[in-house]
Parts: structure tokens; sequence; C-alpha cells
């Protein structure tokens, strides 16, 4: 579907500044990557005040008491934090609605986690009780409180759950972490979030263990704690063959570039909704740029396909990742330097004239990476009488030394350098 360019979701660009509590030590890492916790549920409960709730002069305004959660660092340790801010809306639930003023409360630290120096792409779930994210690979002791045994790993994806006796956002209660191949283990999980529904199998449907890792990495889970979703390819354009699929740059010199290793390309999700089981999504978030950067200098052109008269027909690639190195920049206006986030607004706007999906199924989710958005189409997952649901995609599978499942994802594509 053709549309204009650009977003037409936000009403203005001028933006709020959070900052942590003036006493924290300046010296501290502070990490950029924040959530907001809301705990406000679709029907309202017993003595709960509902985000939004009216305030202002003379009431015309509405108002939103959130918590922000961040984490610092101070390189070997990460800390949690929780900042209030109360959010006021003028002209609310108008086409003109805009923030007007963010009151910044004091930040609470919470939970401590040593020989970790980051916690990235962090979520909450609605009921603000399910934090998910990211820990640095950071070789850590983890104490498996099913069976009491402690094992030394590293482990990408992780979560914690408040203790029942802990308010909805209270980042003081977020102190045990468990690999996310816990939870469909976890007491605290199974019964109340989908994601524990069923062990976590690869591509292949091989049981991924309770505690090992995933392998893959940049995780995002919906508001329900139902799936996880995450990337998990490393391929390189550069290790393609080039005998099958010649390629050449666009503009000279672009062998210069680097192509890092990263797990961090081909997005998969698994959960409630497909059992279990890691599936590669089939949609355009899943264009992949082989680790070929978004510089213009940096791109190729492969020639993928043959016309009907046989001749070769390329594809430009590109548009991925920034490229390390000293000839890294600069980038394009607007570029965050880091397109692997995958997030969605879910169906909560469908009924949006410009929020509306085009893909024929009951259950479509506008997701967007920072590079490409597409609607994914989940009906086939959920389809208890599917037998077979293929869509052709590549599959994705942990390296394994005999039980120990290792975090790096191996790409079966069919394709070997040449």
């Amino acid at each position: 579907m053709s549309g204009e360019s650009g977003a037409a979701i936000l009403a203005t660009t001028d933006s709020f500044r959070v900052d942590f509590h003036p006493s924290l030590d300046p010296n501290i890492i502070k990490h950029g990557h924040t959530a907001l916790c809301d705990p406000t549920q679709e029907f309202r409960q017993p003595g709960e005040r509902t985000n939004p709730y009216i305030c202002g002069e003379n009431g015309e305004n509405d108002c939103y008491d959130m918590t922000i959660i961040s984490s610092t660092s101070n390189g070997i340790t990460f800390r949690l934090w929780g900042t209030p801010v109360t959010v006021e809306v003028a002209n609310p639930k108008t086409a003109e609605a805009r923030i007007q003023n963010v009151e910044v409360g004091t930040s609470t630290p919470g939970g401590e986690v040593l020989f970790s120096d980051d916690w990235t792409e962090p979520a909450v779930t609605r009921d603000g009780r399910l934090l998910t994210g990211r820990q640095s690979l950071f070789p850590r002791a983890w104490t498996n409180p099913n069976t009491g045994k402690t094992r030394i790993g590293a482990w990408d994806l992780a979560y914690s759950v408040l203790p029942e006796d802990a308010e909805p956002c209270d980042v003081t209660g977020w102190t045990r972490f468990h690999p996310i191949s816990h939870a469909p283990y976890d007491p605290e999980m199974k019964g109340r979030y989908g994601l524990a529904a069923y062990p976590f199998r690869d591509a292949h449907g091989q049981i991924i263990p309770d505690g090992a890792d995933v392998a893959g990495t940049y995780p995002w889970v919906d508001r329900d704690g139902a799936n996880v979703f995450m990337a998990g390819v490393i391929g390189r354009l550069a290790d393609q063959s080039e005998t099958k699929y010649p390629r050449r740059c666009v503009k000279e010199g672009c062998e210069k570039f680097e192509q890092p290793y990263d797990r961090d390309r081909g997005y998969m999700v698994g959960g409630l909704w497909t059992r279990g089981k890691f599936v590669h999504l089939d949609a355009m978030i899943n264009n992949q740029d082989w680790a070929v950067g978004v510089r213009s200098e940096s791109h190729y052109w492969v020639d993928l396909y043959r016309d009907e008269t046989g001749a070769d027909v390329p594809v430009r690639f590109g548009a991925g990742r920034f490229s390390p190195g000293p000839d890294a920049g600069p980038m394009p206006p607007g570029y965050t330097g880091n397109a692997n986030i995958l997030d969605s607004i879910e169906n909560l706007f469908n009924y949006h004239e410009h929020a509306k999906p085009i893909s024929g199924g009951d259950v479509v989710w506008i997701m967007g990476t920072g590079v490409a958005t597409d609607e994914i189409v989940f009906d086939d997952y959920m389809d208890h009488n599917a037998f077979i649901v293929s869509n052709m995609q590549a599959s994705i599978t942990p390296l394994r030394l005999g039980d120990h499942v290792l975090p790096i994802p191996i790409y079966h594509n069919g394709e070997l350098a040449a």
C-alpha cells in the first residue's frame, strides 16, 4: 500500500527530558533504554485511580501517572531506577491533543544485578508486574529456584516478577532475575503469562532446556506477556556466495566498510501463540540487510533474480545498522544508529483510519524495526487445527554441545559461501 512519507502520529516534535535524581553519581553510566510502567487495567479496579484522570485548570485536561523504569551501571553491576512522572495533556481526546507539562518525581533505586553492565530493551507488562529485558553476556551464576542447583553461564534475555505483596511498578521488588527459558518452569509465571504456557523450542522443534540461553537478543515482550520477540540471525553478506549471487558496490570502495558479526537480525516470536516454538516471522521486517550499513557508500548491488529473458535483476542491499570503525559516519538525518529494536502498537489503534490493517486476518499487528514496518498476521500460528504451518522462511537454531545450549544462533538458509 502506498502512502505519504513520514509518520503522522505525533502532534509535536517537542519532548520533555527526564533526568535522573541529581544526587546520582555523575560518573555512573546512565543507560538511555527506558520503559513506561502504567498498571491501569482495562476495567477499573476497586480503589484504583485509572489513567487518564481529570486535571488542570477547570478540569479541562487529562493527566497520567506513570513510572519510568531505567538503569545505571558502574561497569560490572547494573541497578534499576524508578522515576514517577505525571504527564498533563491539553485538548485531550482531540486531534489537537498535546503534552502541556511533565512533572518528574524523585528517582527510587531498585534491584541490583552483579556481573552485568547493562539492562537494555526493558519492557513492563500492562499489569505493572513483569519486567523483561536484556543483560550483557557476562558469565554469571544463576540458581534454579526449583532445583537449588547453581550454574555459571551467559544469558541475554531475562525477566523478573514482582512478589505478590509488592505494588505494581515498584522498582524495589524486581530483585530476582531469571533466564527467559526458565519462565515455563516458574510457578510465578505459569498460568499467569502466556509466554510461560509451553517450554520454549527452537525452529527445529528441539526443547530449549530450563535455564539455557535461547540464542537470541533484542527482546520485546507484548503488553500481556503472551509472547517474546527477538532477533537471532548472524549472517553477513561477505559470507554469501559470489558465484551464485554476484555483487558489486553501489559506490566504489564499499568493501572497506566492516560487516560485523552480531545476532541482531532476523526477527522471531515464541510463546503462547506458537506453543513455545520460535518462528521466523514472514514479513518485510525480515528484509535482511546482511550486516550492510545504512550509509549509501556501504551498499551493494546483488544479482538475486533473472527476468523472463534470462537477464540478471540486481537488488540493492543496505539500510542496516551503522558500520563500525573509523569510516562509520556520517549517518542519514534522524537515524538512531541502531536499527534492531522491534516493537509494536499491537492492535490498540486498529480502529484508526491510518492504522487499519489491510492484510487478510483476524489477529494483525503493525510491527516496526526502525528500518521497515509491516503487518504481521498471527492467525495460522494461533489456529489449533493447523497441522503444518510453513511460511518458507529460513530456520534458526542454537548451537548445541551435547545437552548444553550456547548463546549462538545458526541460520539455516540453504546458502553456503563459495
